[in-house]
């Protein structure tokens, strides 16, 4: 059993070992060692969502059994991690009433240039529409990484897409991977000033510590990015190289 005194630190080590994979798979893809960088990207996606998990718990104050550990923290669990991020992002809206959504759309918009979903059950939906994606994850990771042989054809990832569609493939990975490592740094910092579970109102001096918070601040920049016609490009050409796998 893990405590949830123990759960602070296992997320601080599985976010500074996430971010590393990706780093490293960031410097492959500049270098268009796209069969390497990819199912890095994944390690590392596997890795932050594995602290997403330890968050959670930890906002619910619950101990990991062991049961629990073995079944997130096994080898054989990669889809359930790929899938963590946002199987509780839907989780935290399907508990949240719409009054909270609303409200804290409201507080986020006024504060920043963030703009959410005008209904709790639209941001459901981009949750749920998100999970078949991120479930193939893993099958990927392992097609990307090994030589195959079908229909009389030696397959590589690197005859099978061209290079600026496994570019875009990266692109789509590491940003989501990133989205999911900064809410979660964000969450930390919040419990470090006292502020995890504490309600605020957005113009006290703690509300500024929340919005003017550095993780808080890369969020935004990525949720800007996720604006820009260079997302909307990757992601569909992600998406449609995601689907045929």
């Amino acid at each position: 059993m893990i405590k949830t005194s123990e759960l602070k630190k296992g997320m601080e080590l599985c976010l500074d070992n996430g971010k590393r994979l990706l780093d490293d798979a960031l410097f492959l893809q500049e270098k268009r060692r796209y069969s390497s960088a990819i199912p890095l990207f994944i390690l590392g996606y596997e890795e932050i969502n594995k602290a997403v998990f330890l968050d959670y718990k930890f906002e619910k104050n619950e101990d990991i059994t062991d049961d629990e550990y073995k079944k997130i923290f096994g080898g054989s669990s990669h889809s359930e991690k790929n899938e963590m991020f946002f199987n509780i992002t839907k989780k935290r809206l399907e508990e949240m009433s719409d009054w909270e959504f609303q409200t804290m759309k409201s507080i986020v918009e006024s504060n920043t240039s963030i703009k959410w979903h005008d209904k709790r059950s639209d941001s459901l939906l981009q949750a749920m529409d998100a999970l078949p994606l991120v479930a193939k994850f893993n099958k990927i990771k392992k097609e990307f990484l090994y030589i195959d042989h079908v229909d009389k054809k030696w397959i590589t990832c690197r005859n099978r897409f061209a290079d600026n569609l496994l570019d875009s493939l990266c692109t789509v990975l590491y940003y989501t991977a990133l989205e999911s490592y900064f809410k979660t740094k964000f969450l930390l910092d919040m419990e470090m000033l006292g502020l995890y579970r504490k309600k605020i109102s957005s113009s006290s001096e703690d509300g500024k510590k929340v919005f003017q918070n550095r993780y808080s601040l890369e969020l935004e920049k990525i949720y800007h990015f996720f604006q820009s016609s260079k997302w909307k490009n990757a992601n569909s050409k992600a998406t449609t190289m995601i689907e045929s796998l």
